[in-house]
């Protein structure tokens, strides 16, 4: 999976359309320009020769095609109806390989994630060290999933084993190489289940603009602040390029440090990861706290994954999710992303793993390809709370990637903060500025993150699921009604000033009915009041568009609740009627005494 950080600059139009989530995107120029051939070994062993203009020359046993983005396959016959199931298109996309580092002048290996029935069938695998071909370099903590490579000088995939399950039955599967690879459900004799491109993780440049102290306001921090919550005590892993602590915002904020990069150290040579820190926990100390940040007591974790290059792997994303849960942080940032995915992809069942088994709360940016269907890995995973940019107009930024989640049609991303000309600290800055302007939703996913870290100190006992329920929950809708979908804004602004006397939530908070099959649907929400007291709701659900047949219907059942004190009730929330094509969305309001105190956002697609 091809990693990015969330800063504006480039990205690469690939299998999955590969997103950068900061301002701009700009198409990497195709590979293919250079007057000489070149040669790619794919992981079972073929050479695959590029012409001058980079389409794969005919081939023995090979069949050569295109995708809808125009990039060129060269899929052994034999593999074909694995691939998108099995196999990742992408170790097949020879015009990605190529531009990515992978041709064989440029690597002598092709690194895999692999993803294995159970932990007991990776560790197996790793023991023996090589398993179909493949070195077997690091079995993952918290899901079935080891990382390792395929020498292009052999053993290669077996491609006779790699394609059986156990009983010998052929993996079966889609050959349209336009689908997302989920994962066959079948395992071969070794409890292989699935292949994956271990991608290189890539940065893009900056692009400096003119503001953080401004930017507060519009999440309610100041309201917050002015209640004591500073984020103390609380831990925030940020999964970057690593931090400059020797900063004024952030000396003293980092209490552990690891580095799953290529470099030998944690210092942050890139400046990404610095100014996403600051954005989350700064103290604002060189700027006597004018850009000081959301949680600034908050301690920081520094899980450096991308190295002075801007580059990095999916496995040392991983890693470091998985150690920085470790270390015993409550929120991890994630200001980086790959390509739109359904959320099966193996970081994003990374973060669904770590989620549940840990309490993690990851906060992770949607990226940064706009409309539509573009919410990339890992934000697609069903428990990340996934973030948009709006600017500080509270219009919903024109990079920011929306929904629906690709294949699935979820509703994603979750919520939105303000990503546009956000000025924090600038890395080894030097006789320089201390700070730096920067937009994306690299920007507005640590005001998200800082603002959770504010909830758990609210509500230290708290679980990840509840933190992020109460967070859509109090979110605040931008522009007028039904101007903004939810599949673009999720519940809206990120909402502290309502946060901290917040009194009524929805679990797990956005009501996601995916593509409903017929026009009828039913979810289940948790109502849950935050008080000691009881206390009594009543519903309205705003339907976006605004329907015109008596038979489409948004109901809620009942249609009054009381909650008593402290505790919750179960809600249904019913879609009928829908017969006509198209992507619905609203939002089911909560009120007391005719006030509203809680809202969750629907969506759901007909086909």
């Amino acid at each position: 999976m091809n990693v990015l950080l969330r800063r504006p600059g480039r990205f690469l139009l690939a299998y999955w359309t590969i997103t950068l989530a900061m301002a701009v995107a700009l198409l990497v120029p195709r590979p293919g320009t250079s007057l000489t051939t070149r040669t790619i070994t794919l992981l079972t062993g073929q050479m695959v020769t590029l012409d001058k203009s980079g389409m794969p020359q005919p081939a023995n046993g090979l069949i050569e095609s295109s995708s809808s983005s125009g990039d060129a396959y060269a899929i052994p016959a034999k593999l074909l109806r694995a691939v998108g199931t099995f196999y990742d298109p992408k170790l097949f996309d020879v015009s990605y390989l190529e531009s990515r580092g992978f041709g064989d002048d440029q690597t002598h290996t092709m690194p895999v994630l692999i993803s294995f029935k159970n932990r007991a069938a990776a560790l197996t695998a790793f023991s023996r060290q090589t398993v179909e071909g493949i070195h077997i370099t690091h079995v993952f903590e918290y899901l079935p999933v080891a990382s390792g490579y395929v020498s292009k000088n052999g053993p290669y995939v077996l491609e006779s084993a790699a394609v059986l399950n156990g009983s010998g039955v052929p993996v079966t599967g889609s050959a349209n190489v336009d689908a997302t690879p989920s994962g066959s459900g079948a395992a071969n004799a070794d409890g292989i289940t699935g292949l994956y491109l271990d991608d290189k993780v890539t940065v893009s440049p900056e692009q400096p603009a003119p503001l953080l102290d401004s930017a507060l306001p519009i999440i309610g921090a100041d309201v917050a602040r002015a209640h004591g919550l500073t984020g103390k005590g609380v831990r925030i892993s940020v999964i970057d390029t690593g931090i400059d602590e020797s900063h004024p915002d952030l000396k003293g904020r980092v209490v552990s440090q690891k580095n799953f990069s290529s470099d030998n150290d944690t210092v942050d040579h890139f400046g990404h990861g610095t100014h996403v820190a600051s954005i989350a926990a700064g103290t604002g100390a060189a700027s006597d706290g004018k850009y000081g940040g959301v949680a600034p007591l908050a301690q920081l974790i520094n899980a450096k994954a991308l190295s002075s290059r801007g580059s990095g792997t999916d496995s040392g994303i991983m890693q470091a999710m998985e150690w920085s849960a470790d270390q015993g942080a409550k929120v991890i940032n994630m200001s980086l992303g790959g390509g739109p995915t359904d959320g099966t992809d193996p970081m994003s069942r990374a973060v669904n793993a770590i989620s549940e088994k840990k309490g993690v709360l990851f906060v992770i940016a949607a990226g940064n390809s706009g409309p539509r269907v573009k919410v990339s890995t890992p934000a697609a995973a069903d428990q990340s709370l996934a973030v948009g940019a709006i600017d500080k107009e509270r219009d919903l930024a024109a990079f920011s990637s929306r929904g629906p989640r690709l294949k699935d049609m979820a509703l994603k991303p979750d919520i939105v903060a303000p990503g546009v000309r956000i000025t924090a600290a600038r890395a080894n800055y030097g006789s320089g500025s201390p700070y730096a302007t920067y937009s994306g939703t690299s920007m507005a996913t640590p005001m998200v993150a800082g603002s959770a870290a504010l909830v758990w100190q609210l509500h230290p006992t708290w679980t990840a699921l509840q933190v992020k329920g109460a967070m859509i929950s109090a979110a605040s809708p931008i522009g007028l009604q039904c101007a903004v979908s939810a599949f673009d804004q999720g519940s809206g602004v990120v909402d502290l000033a309502r946060l901290v006397n917040q009194s009524v939530m929805v679990a797990p908070g956005s009501l996601s009915f995916g593509t409903l099959t017929g026009g009828n649907g039913k979810l289940t929400a948790q109502i849950v009041n935050l008080k000691k007291d009881a206390i009594s709701l009543t519903f309205n659900v705003i339907a976006c568009p605004s329907s015109s047949a008596a038979d489409e219907l948004v109901n809620v059942s009942p249609a009054k609740l009381t909650v008593p004190g402290a505790d919750s009730k179960q809600a249904t929330v019913s879609v009928s009627g829908f017969k006509r094509s198209g992507t619905y969305f609203g939002s089911v309001q909560i009120l007391a005494d005719g006030k509203l105190v809680a809202q969750a956002p629907y969506g759901f697609v007909i086909k």
